[in-house]
C-alpha cells in the first residue's frame, strides 16, 4: 500500500458529512453504489492533488533552505 493510500484512508476515516448517509439510504442499491463510487473517486483525486501540491511546496522551500533553518 502506498503512502498516499494510507493517508487517504486516515483522512476519509476521520470525517463525517451530516445527513449524507440518510440521503443515500433513500436511493436504490445501484444508485447508492454509483454515488459512492463517484464521490470516492473525486475525493481521492482531490486528496492526491492537494497532497502532491503540498509536497512540491515543501520541496521548493527545502531547496531554498527555508524549512529547516
Amino acid at each position: 500500500m502506498d503512502v498516499l493510500q494510507v493517508l487517504f484512508s486516515l483522512w476519509t476515516g476521520n470525517r463525517c458529512t451530516t445527513g449524507q448517509h440518510e440521503s443515500i439510504k433513500k436511493l436504490t442499491a445501484e444508485e447508492q453504489h454509483e454515488i459512492r463510487a463517484y464521490c470516492e473517486n473525486n475525493e481521492r483525486q482531490a486528496f492526491d492533488v492537494g497532497f502532491k501540491t503540498a509536497v512540491q511546496l515543501w520541496n521548493q522551500l527545502d531547496n531554498t533552505g527555508g524549512i529547516m533553518k
